[in-house]
């Protein structure tokens, strides 16, 4: 009777069960009964060897299930890769623009500090030492350094033009001096002077050096 029903079983659901089969053995009975494992009962019973191939079988069960999931898991990320793939090629496509205009070049503000450099600052024609400098909002330019005893006052620039520029000549010994220029009352560095140097307040005096 119980072949006919694990006969009857493996005929509908052959896919779900397992191979092996676990005979009747008194063996297992004794070892319950003695509250041991077969396996330390009589490992070389009958019942001991059904219920070792039993356990491989669950084992490699589990085992082919991690790998159909593995594989699963990687076909998905292909196709995942395939799509990503498809769309990227798709972006990479130049897309068609229209004509444009070519553009005036404009005259970067490099460019127009390095224009204005050479005219502005200090320069020594002959004798005499020519300060130029360009702030069309000030009222006043003066310049202050050690050739004056940094008095300001004695050494006024005059403005020339409408164009905002300021100038003015000294004959200076030849020798290395620092200065700043003073506009509107507020001290600073020649702003077209390549040379400097720090000063004991932390600031930044301006060098010329006559020849």
């Amino acid at each position: 009777m119980a072949r006919e029903v694990l006969a009857e079983l493996r005929k509908h659901f052959a896919d779900k069960m397992f191979r092996t089969v676990v005979n009747f053995n008194t063996k297992i009975k004794e070892a319950a009964s003695f509250g041991q494992p077969i396996s330390e009962y009589d490992s070389a019973s009958r019942g001991q060897r059904d219920f070792r191939s039993l356990a491989e079988e669950v084992i490699d069960s589990e085992a082919k299930q991690q790998r159909r999931q593995i594989v699963s898991s990687l076909t998905d990320q292909l196709e995942s890769i395939s799509v990503t793939a498809d769309e990227l090629l798709q972006a990479a496509k130049p897309p068609i623009k229209a004509v444009q205009a070519p553009k005036t070049e404009k005259l970067k503000p490099a460019d127009t500090d390095a224009k204005l450099s050479d005219y502005y600052g200090v320069s020594q024609i002959n004798d005499a030492v020519v300060f130029v400098t360009l702030y069309p909002r000030a009222k006043s330019v003066q310049i202050a350094g050690d050739f004056n005893n940094w008095q300001p006052e004695k050494t006024p620039m005059q403005k020339v033009g409408t164009s905002g520029a300021w100038q003015t000549k000294l004959n200076l010994p030849v020798g290395k001096y620092h200065y700043r220029l003073v506009v509107d009352g507020q001290w600073q560095q020649d702003p077209y002077s390549e040379l400097t140097e720090l000063n004991p307040f932390g600031e930044f005096n301006s060098v010329i050096e006559v020849k």
